[in-house]
């Protein structure tokens, strides 16, 4: 047989699958590696385990087993191999292309197939003629960098499985006068994709966590600041509560994990808040569950592998998600992990970022819990099947700023540098900037002069602070332009009124403080809730045009709407109350489920959930 052509090679009599194991083992710790641009521990050979099976009865026949495990073809660019290593990477690929070779000759049904072109084809001589069986297993590499190999490899299993497996020209005579001519008789021969082949079979672990420490992993996406604001927030409270306890991570899968086009989500979220028409056509089409559940599946032979190699990465021991993408695949990777692994599943938290209008797609029957902002939200998690236990109200997570206690305000604004004694409106254009702000402060100036002062944060438009930097406003009116800031508890304390879009995080921040509000845009869909938790309330007001909400401001800085604008501040304050702490209870909770794992959704519910999905 061809393996006997090995020099070298030594049979050893086995008895048991025990024994086979034994050997299958000392044959893997001799089997050559090294470290290249492309792998670290990069195979350097083939591995061959043959094992003859001998008949149980005299006169009975014989049979092998081969067991191939192929070494990688690399190229050579790529891998940087130089030396020795460059030697083995050459006879690598000889061989690999040598089987290549074979197959194709194969499948065309040549008259002379190259078996001697290599050892390792004349090694699995005896495997692929005759009426041999055959599986070949495509082991592919889902990076977008290696795309030329994953193709390379395809089109090989593409041609392997064209071949039908007979008797070869070469062994016709031997066959005998029934023998089918050319290579055929025993049907195709089967060659499995396996994609991916293993979700936790590659990718780099994170040095492990210090001794005694547990790694919480959360899950958002730069689709609006929000989402990024409540996963540092999350990080900031483990912090304060438990030092350094707990080792947090907040991981944006979409962008750094997933392959194209689904790293472009984040940027496609920017473009149809943009246009309203288009987003409001994606977000009633996404609402039904069998809609968003079947897209989510569709997606998912795509992404597993990534997001697979994420939870490999980061290891952890709990994974909060704060992004409503962010629920449906994940869970069902971590389980598919967990399962390949022998393992339970880390638990799974929702941490619903929304404040009244909650897509759908934050709702998913398989978490461990909920933690939503408001009795609006809680309703709406339990009509999508949400069981009451699963569900927690206790606030939005906001920054742990805004739960300490602040200097009185005419101490901030002497730090921050604002005048004592006028009335102050801080005009927030969100964390990039975006709004009619220099419209806004141009009617504001126009009818209030210098009746009061206004604090423009343009986050991270520095062009637009630099031309408001230099601009005059009629009236004399005082205005300090600030970029992007970090101490944004500060500002708002510091003010009276607060005009900024409906953003829930931002709504949240200014009753904490006690700050009225009046909102000038909001996102179709997702944020007009939040218009009418504002205005039904009596929070604040919403105005769109610059003109009215100068007016507006112009009226509670008027001797006659102080006692108007007093009484709003009192009635955001009281709101506030269920936002400032509701961190610290969310964390608690998270904490409590890392180190009660029980408290996992029972496994029958887990099933029912899956089946529901």
């Amino acid at each position: 047989m061809g393996a006997e052509r090995i020099p070298g090679l030594v049979w050893r009599s086995v008895e048991t699958a025990a024994d086979v194991t034994t050997a299958l083992e000392q044959g893997s710790a001799a089997r050559a590696t090294g470290a290249t641009a492309m792998n670290a521990a990069s195979l350097r050979s083939h591995a061959l385990l043959a094992v003859r099976l001998a008949p149980a009865q005299p006169g009975g026949a014989a049979t092998t087993l081969h067991l191939v495990d192929l070494a990688g073809s690399e190229r050579v660019v790529r891998s940087e191999v130089a030396g020795q290593a460059l030697k083995e990477a050459g006879a690598i690929n000889r061989s690999l292309a040598a089987l290549g070779d074979v197959v194709s000759a194969l499948q065309r049904r040549a008259q002379h197939v190259p078996f001697r072109n290599s050892r390792l084809t004349q090694v699995l001589q005896d495997s692929l003629c005759g009426s041999s069986k055959v599986l070949l297993v495509a082991d592919l590499a889902p990076e977008a960098a290696s795309v030329a190999e994953t193709l390379g490899s395809l089109s090989f299993a593409a041609r392997a499985a064209k071949v039908e497996l007979g008797c070869a020209r070469h062994g016709a005579a031997a066959a005998g006068a029934g023998a089918q001519r050319g290579i055929g008789g025993c049907g195709p021969a089967q060659a499995v994709w396996l994609w991916p082949f293993s979700l936790i079979g590659r990718g780099r672990r994170r040095k492990a966590a210090g001794e005694g420490r547990k790694r919480v992993m959360v899950l958002m996406s730069d689709t609006g600041g929000g989402h990024r604001a409540s996963a540092e927030a999350l990080k900031a409270g483990f912090q304060k509560l438990y030092g350094d306890k707990y080792e947090v991570d907040y991981v944006d899968i979409w962008s750094h994990y997933t392959p194209y086009p689904f790293n472009q989500i984040p940027r496609s979220y920017s473009f149809m808040v943009a246009h309203p028409a288009l987003w409001k056509f994606n977000y009633y089409l996404q609402q039904p569950r069998w809609v968003h559940v079947s897209t989510q599946r569709a997606w998912a032979p795509f992404v597993s592998r990534q997001v697979a190699q994420a939870f490999v990465e980061f290891e952890p021991d709990l994974v909060v998600s704060v992004h409503p993408l962010m629920q449906i695949i994940p869970q069902r990777v971590l389980a598919a992990c967990a399962r390949e692994r022998g393992v339970d599943p880390a638990p799974f938290a929702t941490v619903v970022t929304d404040l009244t209008t909650c897509h759908n797609t934050w709702f998913h029957r398989g978490v461990d819990r909920c933690f939503v902002p408001t009795e609006t939200c809680r309703s709406r998690a339990l009509r999508m099947g949400l069981r009451p236990d699963q569900v927690v109200l206790h606030g939005l997570p906001i920054r742990p700023a805004f739960s300490d206690a602040r200097a009185p305000q005419r101490v901030l604004r002497k730090r921050l540098g604002m005048d004592s004694q006028l009335p102050a409106v801080l005009l927030v254009g969100g964390g990039e900037g975006m709004g009619a702000i220099e419209a806004t402060l141009e009617a504001i100036a126009t009818a209030c002069g210098g009746a009061c002062q206004v604090v423009a944060i343009c986050g991270r438009n520095k062009k637009l602070a630099r031309r408001l930097q230099n601009r005059h406003f009629p009236g004399g009116m005082r205005v300090l332009v600030k970029g992007f800031v970090s101490n944004m508890a500060d500002w708002m304390s510091a003010c009276n009124v607060i005009v900024t879009k409906a953003g829930p995080g931002t709504i949240a921040e200014a009753l904490i403080c006690g700050l009225p509000i009046v909102l000038n845009g909001f996102i179709p869909c997702q944020e007009f809730g939040n218009v009418e938790y504002v205005v039904d309330n009596g929070y604040g007001r919403f105005e769109r045009h610059p003109e009215r909400i100068a007016a507006q401001l112009s009226a509670w800085f008027s001797p006659s709407g102080r006692e108007e604008l007093d009484a709003i501040a009192k009635r955001c304050a009281q709101a506030g109350k269920q936002f400032q702490f509701a961190l610290f209870r969310i964390v608690e909770d998270l904490a409590a489920m890392v180190e009660a794992p029980r408290m996992r959704v029972p496994a029958a519910s887990s099933r029912a959930c899956c089946q529901a999905a």
